[in-house]
């Protein structure tokens, strides 16, 4: 897979507007009586029963987490995200809904790269990352992109996390499970409880710290929280934060260029340190009955 995101360029109207009508001419061919075609269909005709409840699922962690990808992907298409700190924060909560599946590099991509980010912020910052601190990109162009970027990396990611649980989710013959009330994101409560070390993991790291030796303790507690992962993205993190030339300005000092230069380092190593985490957790995760919300933290994506 490459690793440059879709451009902003796309089928122009016109050739949309070609394909859309041979595709009707094709139809229309296929409704032309052919001789010796028969009158009556023999193939049943199929009707939708309504009944106004829910078909409920044997297995009811392949239905929670498909229907909580399917509202992630719909708020990023039409909402996009309002600003980068909001951004980075939905990335990771993005990655358990895909299990980990989306590329280590996409992070970094998308939450650092001008085109990128006016198409998937919303909000007044959305140009201000270009040189000239403005985009050209309408609202228009970027739900347009978006959407593209979800048929491209949101749905297979989603699609292939799907496959993956497959196999691992129980199957409940007896007994009425909804999946809306189940504790834990695909009833897995190890996911949760990581979700949670990684999401103050990462607030702390943005907020920043009030000395070195604070930063210290924090990368101690970073190997909990990605579950020691870092090492497969960055060997060297610890000893390249806490030798740059920035410090100790860089992880103390909440000037906006520092709070920016940390949202990089967010992007860059720590977004991809989880994502590797989420994929070992959920090859190990075991699969839980409770349905008190109040049993996990519960990633509320």
């Amino acid at each position: 897979m490459s690793s440059e995101l879709p451009s902003l360029g796309g089928d122009t109207d016109e050739t949309a507007a070609g394909a859309v009508d041979g595709l009707a001419d094709a139809l229309d061919q296929l409704d032309e009586p052919r001789s010796g075609a028969v009158d009556e269909s023999v193939l049943p005709e199929f009707e939708i029963e309504e009944t106004g409840d829910e078909i409920e699922s044997t297995r009811p962690a392949l239905q929670a987490l498909n229907e909580q990808q399917l509202e992630a992907l719909r708020e990023f298409r039409d909402e996009g995200v309002e600003h980068r700190p909001a951004l980075l924060r939905w990335l990771l909560r993005l990655q358990y809904r895909t299990l980990g599946r989306l590329p280590d590099y996409w992070y970094s991509h998308i939450a650092t790269d001008p085109t990128a980010l006016a198409c998937v912020l919303t909000g007044e910052t959305r140009g201000v990352y270009n040189r000239r601190g403005e985009t050209k990109i309408t609202p228009a162009d970027a739900w347009c992109t978006r959407r593209r970027l979800v048929a491209r990396y949101l749905r297979p990611a989603c699609r292939e996390a799907f496959r993956f649980l497959r196999p691992k989710a129980a199957e409940y013959l007896e007994g009425n499970r909804d999946p809306e009330k189940m504790a834990a994101l695909a009833m897995r409560p190890a996911l949760d409880e990581h979700y949670s070390r990684q999401e103050r993991a990462i607030a702390e790291f943005h907020e920043g710290f009030d000395s070195v030796a604070v930063l210290d303790e924090w990368l101690q507690r970073l190997d909990a929280a990605t579950f020691g992962t870092m090492k497969a993205v960055e060997p060297d993190f610890d000893y390249q934060l806490t030798t740059s030339r920035l410090q100790p300005e860089l992880t103390t000092c909440s000037e906006p260029m520092y709070v920016e230069e940390r949202e990089r380092i967010i992007a860059w190593n720590l977004l991809p340190a989880c994502n590797v985490a989420v994929r070992e957790l959920a090859d190990q995760a075991g699969e839980s009955q409770d349905e008190e919300k109040t049993a996990s933290s519960g990633v509320e994506l």
